[in-house]
This record gives C-alpha cells, sequence and structure tokens, in this order.
C-alpha cells in the first residue's frame, strides 16, 4: 500500500507492480504514515487530523475515523491488541482493536446482557451469555 500528498490509499501487490484496488480519498491532506497491523487484516493511515482504520483484504475502511487531538502529529503503533498514539506531550492514547480483547474488556466491565436486555435489543435470536460466547 502507498499513500500520497493528496490524501489518497492505494492497495498494490507485494511488488508494488499491480494495483489491487482504485485510489481510496484516506484524508483531506496529505498521508503521513501507514502502519500495519502485526497480526494483519488491517493497517492504519496517518494525516495531519486523523487516523482512519482499513481492511487489508476489503480495501475499504473500518469504522469511523479517529480523530487527532493536537496540533502536532503523534506517533502510531500496534500493539497486539490496540493501536498507540503517542502524543508529543506525553499523553498516550490506547485503542483496543482486536474483537476477543474489546469484548472481553466490555465483559469485565460491563458484565454480559441480561434475558431481558437480549429481548429489547436482539429480540429475533433465543439468548446467549455474551461473555461466554467470547471467553469473557
Amino acid at each position: 500500500m502507498t499513500g500520497d500528498v493528496s490524501g489518497r490509499v492505494t492497495f498494490w501487490n507485494a511488488g508494488l507492480r499491480e494495483r489491487l484496488a482504485p485510489p481510496r480519498i484516506a484524508h483531506a491532506s496529505s498521508v503521513t504514515a501507514l502502519v500495519p497491523y502485526p497480526p494483519g487484516g488491517m493497517f492504519a493511515s496517518v494525516s495531519a487530523d486523523e487516523i482512519s482504520l482499513w481492511e487489508w483484504h476489503g480495501y475499504r475502511r473500518l469504522g469511523s475515523d479517529i480523530e487527532l487531538t493536537s496540533d502536532l502529529v503523534p506517533i502510531v503503533a500496534f500493539n497486539r491488541t490496540s493501536l498507540l498514539i503517542s502524543y508529543p506531550d506525553g499523553r498516550l492514547v490506547e485503542i483496543t482493536v482486536d474483537p476477543d480483547a474489546a469484548a472481553g474488556a466490555i465483559c469485565a466491565r460491563n458484565g454480559a446482557l441480561s434475558p431481558a436486555q437480549w429481548r429489547i435489543h436482539i429480540p429475533e435470536l433465543p439468548y446467549m451469555d455474551t461473555c461466554a460466547v467470547r471467553g469473557g
């Protein structure tokens, strides 16, 4: 993949010889970094004012853009489960991107949906213990 000064991200094969999909408009300003997610499947594109997460094989954005809260572009990296944003003033923001880790954190903080909550939100399916399904 490559990013350019017009804010586009282009997906290429491993040798950068064949474009795999038309360029996608990622940002209103230059792409300053492209950061792969170590387990694979996604990457982040970074500009001066936002970060976008992308599906590697579907060539599409995942979720909403993450707005940056500083005039200076932060350092952006992934660990095994999270996107890490390190600002020049010392702030570190960690956003969980691994689905199993996110589900575990939500279950640890909020617990499973009760049968009554399940009926409100997912009435078309039989009740399941949402935290037991994920091992949380």
